[in-house]
């Protein structure tokens, strides 16, 4: 049951706010299941499951919350990679 189904990835890129980002990412027009296949799947920072849903490796949940640690740093911090 863990992880995140093709389906739901689906309702999740149908949001405008999710258009947005995509956008600006340069992924305009690309299906969200699609974008996160190329740039978190074929990067090892996300795998599927046995199931089929989508999980993010101990890499990729370190990489997610460091950038969410980084989000809530006050405005003029510098994030260091």
């Amino acid at each position: 049951e863990a992880g995140v189904s093709d389906g739901i990835m689906e309702e999740i890129g149908k949001g405008e706010d999710k258009q947005d980002v995509m956008s600006a990412s340069n992924m305009k027009g690309e299906a969200l299941a699609s974008a996160v296949r190329k740039n978190l799947e074929q990067r090892g920072i996300a795998y599927r499951n046995a199931k089929g849903n989508l999980v993010l490796t101990h890499a990729g949940l370190a990489f997610f919350d460091d950038v969410f640690k980084y989000s809530n740093a006050e405005p003029g911090a510098v994030m260091v990679a």
